[in-house]
């Protein structure tokens, strides 16, 4: 098995990936023109699934696995047909409360926030009246981070 990278973030066996290109092909045959934007469409739709995680199913497997007392508390998230960073977050929070200080830190600087969920946690800090440093220690971010969020998105 040969591992080849055609994006700078996406990692693809190539058997597969040529083979998929292969039958594609032998299905648009008749028309060069479609065989060429069918090919860049499966490229991207390759791509699209390789930076798209499937948490639903990891955190499943992680609970099956690792935390089989704690399914019940986690089935409400997990019947979500997606999971947006929020409940991905509380998963993981709630999963590994019991995780060392030191590895909470290491953590820490892994997260990655989308623009919904920024847009969630600021109108959390709305709703319950909060300041930059209580927010940040709710979140358990940086008060910079949040102080840097609204001056990305409320700023005139």
């Amino acid at each position: 098995m040969s591992i080849t990278s055609f994006h700078p973030i996406v990692r693809i066996d190539k058997d597969f990936f040529f083979s998929y290109i292969k039958s594609a092909y032998s299905q648009a045959a008749h028309n060069q023109a479609a065989c060429k934007s069918y090919k860049y469409s499966l490229i991207q739709s390759i791509i699209a699934m390789k930076n798209n995680p499937d948490y639903k199913k990891i955190y499943n497997d992680m609970i099956a696995l690792k935390y089989p007392e704690k399914r019940d508390m986690c089935e409400n998230i997990l019947k979500k047909e997606e999971l947006s960073t929020l409940d991905i977050i509380t998963l993981n929070n709630f999963l590994t409360k019991d995780s060392t200080e030191a590895n909470n830190s290491e953590n820490q600087k892994l997260k990655s926030y989308d623009k919904a969920t920024i847009f969630k946690i600021l109108d959390y800090q709305k709703k319950h009246s909060l300041n930059n440093a209580e927010l940040s220690k709710h979140f358990n971010m940086s008060r910079n981070t949040v102080a840097n969020w609204k001056k990305l998105y409320f700023s005139k």
